[in-house]
């Protein structure tokens, strides 16, 4: 993990701009859609994101996709129907705010 916090650039990855699950309150957001990979690095950080979500009273759906890996879902061509089915959802979600639904 330590090399991916280099992609973000020299940031300090305890900020909250970085890694919004150290924001002190998450009171307020809009609703949140959170996709997590089964094999992900940041998959317990992203779950854990979503939990505290749905505890300051933000809408969250939260998807966990078996036998993915971090951001297999954009490789199409390895899981063809499975990373149709990712999309399908993200669809569905952006859907249902938009229609206010959710």
């Amino acid at each position: 993990m330590q090399a991916a916090w280099g992609t973000a650039q020299g940031q300090d990855p305890a900020q909250p701009a970085v890694s919004p699950l150290r924001a002190q309150s998450l009171a307020g957001l809009p609703p949140a859609l959170v996709v997590t990979a089964e094999v992900d690095a940041l998959r317990d950080e992203a779950e854990a994101y979503a939990a505290r979500l749905t505890a300051a009273g933000v809408r969250t759906h939260v998807k966990r996709f078996a036998g993915h890996w971090h951001n297999s879902m954009l490789q199409d061509t390895v899981f063809d129907d499975r990373a149709q089915l990712c999309y399908d959802d993200v669809a569905a979600f952006l859907r249902e705010v938009c229609a206010g639904q959710v």
